[in-house]
């Protein structure tokens, strides 16, 4: 009884929530602009938008304020280059934004806003329709850059720490820094990089290049990777299903798809756990009973630490060779690491792909994950970490299977989690 009054709360807590476009029975017709990192691209987008879009990077780095807090940043990033050597986190934080430095950006947005259109334009043609902020949508369009910045700001910040000197990530068992920070190695490696992207920085013109540049780089070297792996997933894995959903006759089904919730497994070597292919199986069966024509399987490279296998491509395959379901009726989604982004990384792909999102979906899995889907702390868990729920739970309709909705809201970007932002 309990459980079921909690999904009503749940439910009704949901209402409140902005749903923007969350009866938009099309794909998305924004296109982002792009960087040469899709994981900056997935990261920080408003700072791909300020490197790419012409009238506003003239705009930043023609402002005098700000290239006084760039040379500022270069002068303490150059000092401790030249006297910290075997110091790693002397060197690591010269590259990190203090809160004051981001609160002057953010009043040098404000001004700019107000002095040119360049800002304007870029907010109304590029930030709010990427809904990459989509959480913040509410706001003024100044107001949306100067959160937008603040995230970008936070989300830098979050690497250097994690990846620069080893603090701890917030899942460290699957997100931590590969390798040893305090080694002689590594604090090399350190200095060598930061060196190198200060002489860069020298002729780069924006504001934010360097620490940017140095927290790329900090991905790159630990291998974190992730969030671009099987990008453009539409144009490979995802082709054929993409390519077969418009041609879906979506009032033959009750459902317009059934979503397949991971679990990780911490041997090597093995894929698929029981429990995961105990998923697997109930979803099978209802997709063979007419239930949804789309089946969406969730889950990264998460479990173990740094494993080579992809739960979402491993249970594609296994839903094609053992259940005989054809490639057209799969989508993957494989880059979620926990379950919170099992459900909003699905509700991007919904909109994205153009499936109806006014037509409810089955989230299914095994009993007692079903059960922590639906529970208080599973609410509770997507607010702390998401700031909102990603779905809109709706009945349960068997043990192992809740009804849901996608959230616009899902398309927000969280840099504070990287390798799957």
């Amino acid at each position: 009884m309990k459980k079921y009054i909690f999904l009503f709360i749940t439910f009704c807590l949901c209402l409140q929530i902005s749903w923007g476009q969350s009866n938009i029975s099309g794909s998305i017709s924004y296109r982002n602009v792009k960087s040469s990192s899709l994981v900056q691209d997935k990261n920080f987008y408003l700072l791909t938008l300020f490197q790419k879009v012409p009238e506003t990077k003239e705009l930043l780095t023609s402002d005098k304020d700000l290239t006084a807090l760039k040379e500022r940043k270069l002068q303490a990033i150059r000092k401790a280059v030249e006297s910290c050597a075997r110091d790693r986190s002397c060197v690591v934080n010269s590259f990190l934004w203090s809160e004051k430095e981001i609160a002057e950006v953010g009043k040098n947005l404000e001004k700019l806003f107000k002095k040119s259109q360049a800002l304007a334009s870029l907010t109304t043609q590029h930030v709010r329709p990427s809904m990459a902020y989509q959480l913040y949508d509410s706001l003024s369009d100044v107001e949306l850059l100067k959160k937008a910045w603040q995230i970008c700001a936070e989300g830098m910040n979050h690497s250097i720490k994690v990846y620069g000197n080893g603090e701890k990530a917030i899942y460290p068992n699957i997100d931590s820094v590969v390798y040893d920070v305090n080694s002689r190695t590594y604090i090399y490696t350190i200095h060598s990089w930061a060196s190198d992207i200060l002489i860069q920085a020298e002729k780069s013109p924006l504001f934010f290049d360097f620490s940017l540049d140095f927290t790329n780089s900090l991905l790159y070297i630990n291998h974190k990777d992730e969030a671009a792996r099987y990008e453009p997933m539409e144009s490979l894995e995802n082709q054929t299903a993409v390519n077969y959903i418009p041609s879906v006759s979506w009032e033959k089904y009750p459902y317009a798809s059934i979503l397949v919730l991971g679990a990780g497994s911490e041997i090597y070597g093995v894929s698929l756990t029981p429990l995961g292919k105990f998923n697997l199986r109930v979803a099978a069966r209802q997709f063979k009973e007419g239930k949804a024509p789309l089946i969406i399987v969730s889950g990264g490279h998460v479990h173990p630490y740094r494993t080579p296998s992809c739960e979402a491509i491993e249970m594609k395959n296994e839903l094609m060779e053992k259940y005989g379901i054809p490639e057209q009726h799969i989508i993957i989604e494989p880059h979620a690491r926990h379950t919170t982004t099992n459900l909003r990384n699905a509700s991007r792909l919904l909109f994205k792909y153009g499936v109806p999102t006014d037509k409810p979906g089955l989230v299914t899995t095994n009993f007692r994950h079903s059960d922590y889907v639906g529970s208080q702390n599973f609410y509770d868990r997507n607010m702390e970490e998401l700031g909102y729920l990603p779905c809109k739970l709706l009945d349960r309709i068997f043990p192992t299977t809740l009804e849901w909705l996608p959230n616009i809201n899902s398309f927000q970007q969280n840099p504070i989690e990287p390798l799957d932002p």
